[in-house]
């Protein structure tokens, strides 16, 4: 029996409906497929740009840390060198007090009247350096009275502020730090005069 054309056409027609159905199944599959991919790609490369950007804010960070612990370093050191030199200029000053008092001691006849001008001058310079009545009290009586001005009550003054072995003697032993008082660098923070003022 000879086929029928028209079944023959539908046949076709229908063959090729098929094979369209699958082909747009295959696009639409490979379309999915491309998206997931360009997502995935796009979700790493987020990742990554939050990954970079949060490294470089632990960056910053950790260089304004730094930094800061540096400056606070610098300022800690230039406060200690700052009490280092003025212990020094306090040592030189108290010194020359003392030499002044022992040059009016050796000169003959002046030496006395010497003292009597020299000994308010010492005692104010010597109360001006470490602000103690009682040590200025005594650098007066020291060149007032004649055989005394050998003792070098300023440079005395100065062992007692600035040595543990005076501080010790006058009770103004200074505390051990405590790790709130250290530096970055973990040495002790420059600490200011031992011997208080008097009034």
């Amino acid at each position: 029996m000879a086929d029928d054309p028209q079944a023959r056409i539908q046949e076709l027609e229908k063959h090729n409906s098929e094979l369209r159905e699958a082909r747009i199944r295959e696009l639409e599959q490979q379309n999915m497929e491309m998206r997931q991919r360009e997502e995935q790609a796009a979700a790493e490369q987020r990742a990554a740009e939050q990954a970079a950007t949060e490294q470089a804010a632990a960056q910053r960070v950790a260089m304004e840390r730094a930094a800061s612990e540096r400056e606070e370093a610098e300022r800690v050191t230039a406060e200690r060198a700052a009490v280092e030199q003025e212990k020094l200029n306090k040592l030189a000053m108290s010194i020359l007090i003392d030499l002044v008092g022992v040059l009016t001691y050796l000169v003959p006849v002046v030496g006395e009247a010497g003292d009597l001008g020299w000994a308010p001058i010492s005692a104010y310079l010597i109360y001006q350096l470490y602000g103690n009545g009682v040590i200025s009290g005594l650098a007066f009586a020291e060149e007032i009275l004649p055989g005394l001005d050998i003792i070098p009550t300023a440079t005395i003054a100065w062992f007692l502020e600035n040595t543990e072995f005076g501080q010790g003697l006058t009770g103004k032993a200074p505390e051990r730090p405590s790790a709130a008082d250290k530096g970055p660098d973990g040495m002790k923070r420059a600490q200011g005069s031992i011997v208080e003022r008097e009034d």
